[in-house]
């Protein structure tokens, strides 16, 4: 299907199949915020991730164009992503601010019975919240592509005034990089239910609760009509 940029409103549904080994969240756009507010569309939300879950390539565009017709205001699925869990592990969504943030996130372990535990549930809860509060670009530094590191050095070299050693320059452009690091990289990032404790420490901690090995493998970060400008 043809996606149509005017649907400036929307939400972000979501789901998750029963084991949470496979979660969706799905945007879906349309013109109004009164649409956007409407409990059939919102439903539709849901419906559409859940269909996406148990069946990769779903069409829905027949059920899109139903909906189409009876808010009587151009619908339209923007994007949707699919996690799989191909080893130990669990997926989970949260959906935030009335619909206008969605967040998936895959959290690993070594054992299946630990995705059981109150412990790793609450975690992965944990992490879905930082990532829609926080905003983070990716996991780890391994993630941050080269071209953006050198980036972000050439804004900090130009910031700092001329007439500095060089050693001196590059030490201030590391410190800056290492800021930079701690605002993109997940686990770099500051709790924020608890700041003085970065994501990193909360996994390290809940690792050593659990007697496992807990790591974020993957997310994403879904906030209606991002994309659009104008």
């Amino acid at each position: 299907m043809n996606p149509r940029p005017v649907a400036r409103e929307g939400v972000i549904g979501q789901a998750i199949l029963p084991g949470a080994k496979v979660g969706v969240i799905i945007e879906i756009g349309c013109d109004t915020a009164f649409v956007a507010r409407d409990e059939g569309f919102r439903a539709f939300a849901d419906e559409a991730a859940r269909r996406i879950a148990i069946e990769p390539g779903a069409d829905l565009e027949d059920d899109r164009r139903r909906l189409e017709q009876m808010m009587e205001e151009p619908i339209m699925i923007r994007h949707s992503a699919r996690f799989e869990v191909a080893s130990h592990g669990a997926v989970a969504t949260y959906i935030h601010t009335g619909g206008k943030v969605g967040v998936i996130v895959e959290v690993g372990a070594t054992k299946d019975e630990t995705v059981t535990t109150n412990v790793f549930q609450q975690l992965a809860r944990d992490v879905t919240l930082q990532i829609a509060a926080a905003n983070p670009l990716c996991v780890d530094r391994s993630w941050v592509p080269g071209a953006t590191l050198e980036r972000e050095r050439e804004i900090y070299r130009n910031q700092i005034p001329p007439g500095k050693q060089a050693d001196i320059v590059e030490k201030i452009v590391h410190g800056r990089i290492e800021q930079f690091y701690g605002g993109v990289c997940l686990v770099e990032q500051a709790f924020i239910k608890n700041p003085d404790q970065t994501i990193a420490q909360l996994i390290a901690a809940r690792s050593k609760e659990l007697g496992d090995e807990l790591l974020i493998r993957r997310f994403l970060r879904y906030s209606v009509g991002k994309e659009i400008a104008g």
